[in-house]
């Protein structure tokens, strides 16, 4: 039972289209919380990252010869650095207006929208204004990803190694050995 003053009630998950209801309850909630800045950056981070990353892995091997777990330190530090400040500065600029601007209502007055003031931002400060507070989420991305996906290759080397496996693709089991480890032990 959901508590009093709630506006969903969360049913029980007993047939399908109860686990429906609890579906749409649940992005409700999580939409009043969250905003549509939140759903922008869960929607867009990853895939910045992984076509960054990528690249710049492909680039690393092909042009510089670098080995398996510098590419992919790399690929981890460029990755980062795209979904930082590509992604992550705006969003983190559009909550911070939100809550913002929640507080200022509370006083009573006309309180501008959230894009109103996004945009103002915008055409005061530019995108430096936007990106207010980035640097630290990018030096966070660049060390959580550079460790993870440089860890990740360095353990695929080792698999490859352990099963002489040195030219092949590694299976599907390996490559999650692979990355369980380079995510326990990034930063």
């Amino acid at each position: 039972m959901a508590p009093r003053g709630s506006t969903c009630l969360l049913p029980r998950l007993d047939t399908l289209g109860k686990i429906q209801d609890f579906t749409i309850c649940l992005t409700r909630h999580a939409n009043k919380r969250t905003g549509p800045q939140a759903w922008l950056e869960a929607s867009t981070k990853g895939a910045i990252l992984i076509i960054t990353s990528t690249e710049i892995e492909y680039h690393a091997k092909m042009k510089l010869g670098a080995s398996p777990t510098v590419c992919g330190a790399l690929g981890g530090i460029g990755g980062g650095v795209a979904q930082a400040y590509l992604t992550m500065g705006m969003t983190t600029c559009m909550k911070t207006v939100e809550v913002t601007r929640t507080k200022l209502s509370v006083n009573g007055a006309k309180v501008p929208g959230t894009f109103e003031i996004f945009f103002k931002i915008i055409r005061e400060q530019g995108i430096r204004g936007v990106n207010k507070g980035v640097n630290a989420v990018a030096l966070r991305q660049i060390t959580g990803w550079s460790s993870r996906i440089g860890i990740a290759r360095f353990a695929e080397e080792r698999i490859r190694w352990m099963s002489g496996k040195e030219e092949e693709r590694l299976g599907f089991g390996e490559k999650i050995l692979a990355s369980t480890i380079g995510g326990a032990l990034s930063c």
